[in-house]
């Protein structure tokens, strides 16, 4: 096909030079068939598509990855305040909620302190409340946190806690439904209580998000105990603005 389409050029070339004057339609489209004319063309884009891809401008640069901007975007965004969901592990039981986040503070190396009010709750084993054993804790308090740069606009690590009041929404005094070993409840009629925790955290960034995961250990609230022990949090904020 190449080789066709190659002599076709040549005599094509040769009746331009033989004659201007002449008629293309007389000259060339005569001896040779639009068919011909019309696969040689289409063979001949092809082939110079295919070679054109090869081929890398001299003054073409690396795209730079993540670029400045994306940086600065993220940066700012780390800086901004968010609302967020949670859910985790805090002793026995699940926890879920929200919050919002108040950037208080930020120094010009990007660490920081931001406040976080938050309303959560913790149900206990959910297991348990086939056996009658269901206590939730709903919680209300805020969290101090001091966060750290981010990291290659990826990532920042943390630290935090703080006070919250724990309310039994459906509180049972029979100090037998117990979470401690060997051992009974007191207060099990006591339906309010002040406790706190504190944890470490990593949080990753996307363009207008970001999820975490923390984990620590907090307070009891409840007087069964079932609240009390490690705390383990995942969930993802939402920043304003961004």
């Amino acid at each position: 096909m190449l080789i066709g389409c190659g002599n076709t050029q040549q005599r094509m070339a040769g009746l331009i030079l033989r004659n201007l004057n002449t008629s293309f339609q007389n000259e060339v489209v005569a001896p040779m068939k639009m068919k011909e004319i019309i696969k040689c063309t289409f063979v001949g884009i092809v082939f110079l598509t295919f070679q054109l891809s090869f081929i890398t401008p001299l003054n073409a640069k690396s795209p730079e990855f993540p670029s400045p901007e994306y940086m600065s975007t993220i940066k700012a965004q780390s800086e901004a305040s968010s609302c967020g969901y949670t859910l985790g592990v805090g002793g026995h039981g699940s926890v879920w909620g929200g919050h919002c986040t108040w950037a208080a503070l930020t120094l010009k190396s990007g660490s920081g302190l931001n406040i976080r009010p938050f309303s959560r709750f913790n149900v206990g084993r959910l297991a348990d409340a086939s056996e009658g054993l269901f206590d939730p804790v709903w919680y209300n308090g805020a969290h101090l946190i001091w966060r750290l740069p981010v990291q290659a606009g990826l990532f920042r690590i943390y630290m935090g806690g703080g006070p919250w009041v724990g309310y039994r929404t459906s509180p049972d005094s029979e100090s037998s439904k117990c979470y401690l070993p060997h051992k009974g409840c007191d207060n099990m009629d006591k339906t309010v209580a002040i406790t706190g925790g504190g944890f470490s955290g990593i949080e990753f960034f996307l363009l207008g998000r970001s999820y975490f995961l923390e984990i620590g250990a907090q307070g009891a609230a409840n007087p069964n105990k079932m609240d009390g022990g490690i705390y383990f949090n995942a969930g993802s904020n939402f920043f304003f603005g961004q």
